[in-house]
């Protein structure tokens, strides 16, 4: 579902954005806030601060459930499960979804060794900032590690206008990969011959 304002627009560029997460945000919260500041990181070329404190002359990028998001209109109570919201204004950007209050930040950097039944939790902040990060950024996730994932260098960014609701095709996704390529992280390699990742958009 997308809405647009025709032909408005807003630039990013190195230097003049940030990502900003709640001070109250939950370690989901905090991580899907920090993902995308990585990414950006990357594209740019130089560091895209994350933090939960407005920075003068900067475009905030705002992720996560907040009074922010609210103010800007945005109910994440009312979306499907892992469904969530991308609304770009001339003001800032607001990425939110429902995400689990609960889990602690070990549990959430962890995630991805621990298989299925440890990848079930509410992170639909973190899979819209993927979905925002394809559309606008032109990343694309291939397979888990660096080789994998493909960030265009940017100088900047123009965003349209604009309000989506990112909707999951399937209720259950994941990943599986049962022989390691040399192409894959060492990391990834190390934790088995099964590996369940969870951070491109699929569970």
């Amino acid at each position: 579902v997308c809405a647009s304002s025709f032909g408005a627009t807003v630039t990013l560029r190195s230097g003049s954005v940030q990502v900003y997460f709640d001070a109250k945000a939950s370690s989901v919260t905090r991580f899907a806030a920090g993902e995308l500041g990585k990414m950006l990181s990357q594209s740019f070329g130089s560091e895209v601060p994350v933090t939960n404190k407005f920075l003068d002359s900067h475009y905030a990028i705002v992720v996560g459930d907040n009074h922010l998001s609210r103010e800007a209109g945005i109910n994440v109570d009312k979306l499907p499960r892992d469904a969530g919201v991308i609304k770009i204004t001339e003001r800032m950007a607001f990425i939110a979804g429902c995400d689990d209050e609960k889990k602690s930040e070990k549990e959430v950097e962890g995630a991805f060794r621990a298989g299925i039944w440890g990848n079930m939790y509410e992170r639909a902040s973190e899979f819209a900032v993927y979905e925002f990060l394809e559309r606008f950024v032109g990343v694309r996730f291939y397979f888990p590690g660096r080789l994998g994932t493909i960030v265009p260098a940017h100088t900047e960014l123009q965003l349209p206008v604009t309000e989506i609701v990112n909707n999951p095709d399937y209720t259950y996704r994941d990943y599986a990969a049962w022989e390691m390529g040399a192409w894959f992280d060492d990391v990834h390699r190390k934790n088995g011959r099964q590996i369940m990742h969870h951070r491109h958009r699929l569970l």
